[in-house]
This record gives structure tokens, sequence and C-alpha cells, in this order.
């Protein structure tokens, strides 16, 4: 089993505070402040790390597929949004959105999303937000959703995948919620 880490480190109260995140083991290292995660004040914030990390793991496990089924990529980005909102009175990651561009030789629109499809399915951060297990000492929580649709634009020069509304946590009305959960099981 792989096992990544990251630190943080936090001086003072929250509002007028500051602290150091750190990737890895030194890989990356930020400043961040309550400014810099919910303003626009200078430095890091955790929302960044956050896209960043689901941008590559989701443009690697595109690759590698593409690649499998005899597409290796000239190039591919994968641009990612996550969306901090106030839910319930508290912060909440409400949804990351990913934009993928690529060019790939020899490949049809048709195959391009189904690749994007099996990437979505198969990365591990996608995967992390849609784990129906999800647990906390043994006791289920609730559940995450992720829910990603994927648009293909381009042509023969390359084509952009539009994957949208990847939701962590689940904001819809809970009979919807219901539905869902029905529908596979948990």
């Amino acid at each position: 089993m792989t096992v990544r880490s990251g630190t943080a480190e936090w001086h003072g109260n929250v509002q007028s505070g500051s602290g150091t995140v750190t990737v890895g083991d030194g890989v990356f290292e930020g400043a961040y402040s309550y400014d810099s995660r919910f303003g626009e004040g200078k430095g890091t914030n955790p929302e960044q790390r956050i896209a960043a990390g689901h941008a590559a793991c989701f443009t690697m496990a595109l690759s590698n597929i593409l690649s499998a089924a005899g597409h290796p990529p000239e190039s591919l980005r994968t641009d990612a949004r996550v969306q901090l909102r106030n839910s319930d009175g508290v912060p909440t990651l409400a949804r990351i959105t990913l934009d993928t561009e690529g060019r790939v030789p020899g490949i049809v629109e048709r195959q391009f999303q189904a690749h994007a499809e099996e990437a979505k399915r198969v990365c591990p951060v996608s995967r992390a937000g849609r784990d129906p297990r999800d647990r906390l000492d043994g006791q289920a929580r609730r559940r995450h959703v992720m829910d990603v649709d994927i648009a293909v634009l381009g042509g023969p020069g390359g084509y952009t995948a539009a994957i949208r509304a990847a939701q962590l946590g689940d904001p819809r009305p809970a009979a919807r919620q219901r539905h869902d959960q029905a529908a596979d099981g948990t």
C-alpha cells in the first residue's frame, strides 16, 4: 500500500492567524491564512491542493487508459476548480469541476468519451468522493456522491472533455438522495 503525507501548522486564531502547509517531504510548502482561503489573500489553501491533486490523478488515469488502448496522448491538460460554499452554517466542498483538453492522434470522439468515462471511474481521487462505505470508527457516515458528466468537443486535431458537476457531498433534496441510494443498494 502506498501512503502519501502532508502536514499543516497553524498559529493564532482562525481569522488573524496563519499557517504553513507542506506536501510530502517538502516538495511544496506554502503559507495559508483565513484570507487566502475565504478571500483573495496571498497564499494557498486546502482547496487548491485538492484541485491540483484531482487534476493530476484524473489526467494520469486518462493517459494510462488511452495508452493501453493504443492511443498515447501527445498532451492532456486538466483544470480543476473546487467550490467552497457555506452549507448548514459550515464551509463545505460543494463541487469539483474538471475540464480536460487533449491531443490524441488516431482516436474518434466516441472513443475519447469512453476513455474519459473510464478515467472518471478508476481515478483514485474521483473514487474517494463516491465510496458508499465511507466510515469513521466503524460507523457508517453520510454517503458522498460524485456525479460527473463529460461532454467532448473537438475534432481530429484534439478533443476537449469538459467534465462537469463532480460533487463532494450531496446538496440535492433528500428525495433524490434516497433514490440514488436505492438505485445502488446503499
